[in-house]
């Protein structure tokens, strides 16, 4: 991580937990010596059925530091993996620092936002790496206000019937354009929840929020049984099909962004009167 405040949350007891499931472990940690981070899912985009890893290059998404993740990571794999760099910025020229905030691979289609690429070689290689691999994925292409909008940083996964479902943010919802909301309703169920105060106060959206757990095969009967790590609750049913909120939130004035590359401590953000705008508009 590259903020010091945020290295305190890793702790050791949830390391030991994962190593009871898991054989290997890639640690990164030295770096951080250095100050230079690999912020885990938020910096890396993984195709696991492409075998490559998309990496957006920023503060916090140093490629020496990813350059070892992939050596190490080939050194236990069975298939070699490639990394894909990418350079991609805001429409104000700020270097985008998080990969999952412009680029998402789902069950079939991408959420990509193409135009945050300025140097065309790179945009070409990253479009063939993701329409002309073994997977080959269909681009839903994205824009600067859907990016604004948390638009990409969603998780798509399946139900206990086996539907493609995604999770995304009531922002989100609300800051797709309608071709785009079109093609994703057409092909999974979207499952929506009001998440403004981590959007707003933590610069991150439901992705954010959830990862992948490939230590054990997940029967169906399971599919609602959750663990939250950090010991802090668990999603419910009802958290999980919150509809769209009808309120039209301005969130023009929010004090944090997709690109804030700024160190925010806990005591900043309860100075942030944008923390009681956002108490208020959660149902």
């Amino acid at each position: 991580m590259l903020c010091k405040s945020r290295r305190k949350e890793r702790t050791q007891a949830v390391v030991d937990s994962l190593k009871k499931d898991y054989k290997h472990v890639i640690d990164l940690t030295p770096f951080e010596e250095k100050d230079m981070a690999l912020e885990g899912k938020g910096a890396v985009v993984f195709d696991h059925r492409n075998h490559q890893f998309f990496i957006n290059t920023s503060q916090r998404s140093c490629p020496e530091v990813a350059l070892e993740m992939l050596k190490q990571w080939n050194s236990i794999s069975s298939e070699p993996y490639r990394i894909v760099f990418l350079e991609a910025y805001d429409w104000e020229g700020r270097r985008i620092y998080h990969t999952d905030c412009l680029l998402t691979i789902l069950h079939d289609h991408v959420l990509f936002c193409s135009s945050a690429i300025l140097d065309e070689g790179i945009k070409q290689l990253a479009l063939d790496a993701l329409t002309k691999g073994e997977k080959k994925y269909e681009i839903i292409d994205l824009s600067f206000a859907e990016v604004e909008g948390m638009c990409a940083n969603t998780q798509g996964i399946f139900d206990s019937a086996g539907n493609k479902c995604l999770i995304l943010s009531d922002r989100a919802y609300r800051s797709y354009t309608k071709e785009n909301l079109r093609v994703l309703k057409s092909n999974m169920k979207l499952v929506v929840s009001n998440v403004d105060i981590i959007e707003h106060v933590g610069g991150g959206s439901c992705r954010c929020m959830t990862s992948e757990e490939y230590a054990t095969p997940l029967e169906v009967s399971d599919f609602h049984r959750y663990e939250i790590l950090a010991g802090k609750g668990r999603p419910t049913t009802s958290m999980l099909s919150t509809p769209p909120s009808s309120k039209k939130t301005d969130y023009s004035d929010a004090s944090l962004s997709p690109y804030d590359e700024e160190k925010h401590s806990m005591e900043e953000f309860s100075k942030n009167p944008m923390l009681n705008v956002t108490k208020q508009s959660t149902p």
